[in-house]
């Protein structure tokens, strides 16, 4: 049975999860518990920072006995938030899970187990759809799908995802992250492509990632970018041009399927670079990877080939090419995508 656990160890884990978090200070902790507690306008105010701050300080001094203290009721569920972590983990500075290793029925041990089989299971013992046990919370505030991401269960999650008990809803806005009919934010998302990314899953990437729609702000920054161009799968899914399916055609040109002419027929055969292809250029360039000259090729040998099929059928009034790269018609939606470095086609006028 677990102990009680000391200030110190409960300070200790405090500095953790905020270098996890990338809080490095404590006035940056207090900020981001007055916004949680009171909102972005009222917690931001300086008086409300600095009320918190003086906790904070406390929370964090466990070399001075006189002054250091347990983090208080009124602040406890708001730190817990900020941190990512349960009131009880908090407390427990971390070490509330291992008591349920032997519990099969557990979301935490059914995650660590890695176990398709023992999911299974768990629907076929639970209700009829599942839905009793795995499509809710647990006692820590958690689902399956935290578990199985705080402990990188990648065979359990590409199950899930070929199953269809895990999928990504794109939006036009945004994109969510469902599980039995549970709505994630784009956290959860990041999250799960963001693990991909670290162990070159190409399977759950390319279930995550829509190769013919863009991503939205935030979801993957400049370090993430860096990993991918590390990686050898997802290096290669992202830079390798592809002619579009009968799906992703109609994603991108919904109205073309019902223009039957030479032109159409011939640009269905267009090859299209993945739409994060520039985005990994731009990043290539500007930190001079050892990559950039393999992109650069990718893009000359693509935006040649493609520029000489749409040339057949367009003069250059009729489509416009967009900073992103994508190749638009006042016809249609985008025909193509081209590679493009600093706002221009690569290779164009070489």
């Amino acid at each position: 049975m677990s102990r009680i656990k000391t200030q110190e160890e409960v300070a200790k884990f405090i500095k953790e999860k905020m270098n996890d978090k990338g809080i490095k200070k404590s006035i940056d902790l207090a900020r981001a518990v007055s916004i949680c507690k009171y909102g972005h306008e009222m917690g931001s105010r300086p008086d409300n920072i600095d009320a918190i701050k003086y906790s904070v300080s406390k929370w964090l001094q466990w070399e001075n006995k006189d002054k250091s203290r347990f983090p208080g009721t009124e602040y406890i569920f708001y730190l817990s938030q900020v941190l990512g972590v349960t009131m009880e983990e908090l407390l427990m500075a971390g070490d509330v899970c291992s008591k349920y290793d032997n519990r099969p029925f557990s979301l935490y041990a059914i995650a660590k187990s890695n176990s398709p089989e023992l999911l299974e299971s768990v629907r076929d013992n639970d209700s009829i759809d599942g839905n009793s046990i795995l499509s809710n919370y647990d006692e820590f505030d958690k689902t399956l799908l935290h578990y199985i991401l705080e402990f990188d269960s990648r065979e359990l999650l590409q199950y899930m995802i070929d199953n269809g008990y895990v999928r990504f809803e794109n939006t036009g806005f945004t994109i969510y992250v469902t599980m039995w009919g549970m709505y994630f934010n784009t956290e959860l998302y990041s999250k799960i492509v963001k693990m991909a990314i670290k162990y070159d899953d190409i399977n759950i990437f390319r279930s995550a990632i829509n190769r013919v729609l863009p991503l939205y702000k935030d979801m993957l920054d400049e370090e993430d970018m860096l990993k991918i161009l590390d990686t050898t799968e997802i290096f290669k899914y992202l830079t390798t041009p592809y002619v579009a399916t009968a799906e992703e055609w109609r994603m991108v040109n919904p109205g073309i399927t019902y223009i039957d002419n030479e032109s159409t027929e011939a640009l269905k055969g267009v090859q299209v670079l993945p739409i994060l292809f520039n985005n990994l250029l731009a990043v290539a360039k500007d930190s001079q990877n050892d990559k950039l000259d393999l992109l650069r090729d990718i893009a000359k040998k693509h935006n040649k080939t493609t520029m000489d099929l749409i040339n057949r059928f367009y003069s250059r009034k009729e489509f416009e090419i967009l900073e992103d790269g994508r190749l638009t018609s006042g016809r249609y939606g985008w025909l193509t995508v081209l590679g493009m470095e600093d706002g221009k086609v690569v290779g164009e006028g070489a």
